[in-house]
């Protein structure tokens, strides 16, 4: 069988475009419930228990099937995505049976090029030339066939999930189609059957995740090499006063405290940004993993789009999302009188109700929590990642280094006694986790910061430290809180980690 790939990425696109018009009704469908169920007007014991069918069985299962919907479409995306990853445009493939038969035939051919090169003493000039051509010939098909069966795992990996929720939703058609009213809604068959009403809510999370788990291969790895968003960005991107003045400020303005910012301020404002922006930056990373298949509902919800493209090739448009989030955290603070001005300061993400507050504005009310914990080295970080995001807050003395490179980034404890008052500071830094490594014990976390890729280790080593405000001299306890003396401070310096939780779509 040949494939085309310009025909597949066709019908990839048709597909795509005929569930999404699926998703529509199926939220039409959804909100129709969601209102019936939650109107007092209707008054009657008709309309009770017409309300309690709807809440019960017919409002999971149209959710169930909206979450099917989208699940689908950024399949159909992924599997694009993959085959412009594994393919080139104009390529035409086919599949592996056949590009190992072909493999076989000139395994064989080989073999025997080869031995008449060993016997003859005529001609061996030809028998050369022979055996290269084959050679190159089973060099072209032998990555062919490694790119089709990478990508045949992927999909198949992309489906497996999908099929086991359309499963449960078929569970669940057959159950709500079977009720009757016998003084309250009851199904004829199974009717203690409603099992399919929790998967099927298990099924829908496991299916998003998996979505989310490929849009990651993309979020850590585009056209450019970056690898996740760079706080840095920013700054680079809106370096001149026409894109600040297009872009920048149509999103400065949407908060009351940045709505009227000069060009200065607003230079200020990106370098901020680049100093204190590391949580902002692990944020935005989270909220492109969710996002990086819908496109549509990026523009919908946070007003520009998804994806930019420069000298053709197509970026994350990250800058934008890093500044938006960044005016609402400190619009935040001020709105619940934490602050009364713009201050510039990076926070540990999951330690309020930010992120909640402002995934539910911009997304419809739709569930995203950031839970903040102290680092727990009997926690398996890496399978948060199954059904979750985790930024790792890193603080001294951890080990923060670039993957491929010696150095290691300077976490550090500093004392500031120039004010009068002695000032002690912790240079941590928020990252968001990719994956982790095992070896002899000792847990590796693989990282994305500053657009690139490092490493954090060596977490929880200690725990606290002794930090003298005089001489500057820090020492770090594992374990107990030490006692301090006149001019020292205790500076809790233990690694912070947030999961991040978030609703199906």
């Amino acid at each position: 069988m040949r494939i085309e790939i310009t025909d597949s990425k066709r019908q990839l696109a048709l597909n795509r475009i005929n569930i999404h018009r699926a998703e529509e009704n199926h939220r039409k469908l959804l909100k129709a419930f969601v209102k019936l169920a939650s109107d007092t007007n209707l008054l009657g014991q008709g309309y009770t228990a017409l309300r309690n069918r709807v809440t019960s069985f017919d409002q999971p299962l149209s959710k169930g099937f909206v979450s099917y919907a989208v699940s689908m479409s950024c399949l159909y995306g992924a599997q694009k995505n993959y085959i412009n990853k594994y393919y080139l445009p104009s390529e035409t493939f086919r599949d592996s049976v056949e590009i190992q038969s072909n493999l076989d035939e000139l395994y064989s051919r080989l073999r025997t090029a080869e031995a008449r090169l060993a016997r003859t003493r005529n001609d061996a000039a030809a028998i050369i030339q022979l055996i290269a051509r084959l050679e190159a010939l089973i060099a072209e098909l032998e990555d062919k066939l490694e790119k089709m069966r990478q990508y045949e795992v992927v999909t198949c990996k992309m489906y497996d999930s999908a099929n086991r929720l359309a499963e449960t939703l078929k569970r669940g058609v057959r159950y709500s189609g079977s009720l009757t009213w016998q003084n309250g809604w009851q199904a004829q068959l199974g009717a203690n059957d409603q099992t399919w009403q929790n998967d099927l809510e298990e099924n829908a999370k496991e299916a998003w995740w998996k979505v989310v788990g490929m849009a990651r291969e993309f979020v850590y790895g585009d056209e450019d090499g970056l690898y996740g968003g760079n706080q840095d960005s920013p700054r680079s991107y809106f370096n001149t006063s026409t894109k600040r003045e297009d872009i920048l400020a149509k999103i400065l303005e949407k908060y009351d405290a940045f709505s009227s910012l000069t060009d200065a301020q607003q230079l200020e404002f990106l370098r901020q940004v680049n100093q204190t922006g590391c949580s902002y930056t692990a944020l935005a990373n989270v909220v492109m993993e969710q996002y990086y298949f819908r496109p549509e509902d990026f523009r919908k919800d946070f007003g520009f789009s998804l994806f930019r493209t420069e000298n053709d090739k197509q970026f994350l448009n990250i800058e934008p999302l890093i500044a938006d989030i960044y005016c609402a955290r400190v619009q935040h603070e001020i709105d619940n009188g934490n602050q009364t001005e713009i201050v510039y300061k990076g926070f540990f993400t999951g330690g309020d109700d930010f992120f909640t507050d402002y995934i539910a504005d911009k997304t419809e009310k739709q569930t995203a929590t950031a839970s903040l914990t102290v680092f727990d080295s009997s926690v398996d970080y890496g399978a948060k990642l199954k059904d979750g995001s985790v930024i790792i807050s890193a603080a001294p003395p951890s080990t923060y280094s670039r993957v491929g490179r010696n150095s290691t980034q300077d976490l550090r404890i500093t004392v500031d006694t120039t004010t009068g008052t002695p000032e002690v500071s912790a240079s941590g830094h928020a990252t968001v986790l990719t994956g982790t490594t095992t070896s002899n014990g000792q847990t590796t976390y693989t990282v994305s910061s500053w657009g690139n890729k490092y490493t954090v280790d060596n977490i929880g080593a200690n725990d606290y430290a002794l930090v003298d405000t005089v001489t500057g001299r820090v020492d770090y306890f594992s374990g107990g809180v030490p006692a301090a003396a006149a001019d020292q401070v205790v500076m809790d310096v233990r690694t912070r980690m947030t999961i991040v939780n978030w609703s199906t779509p």
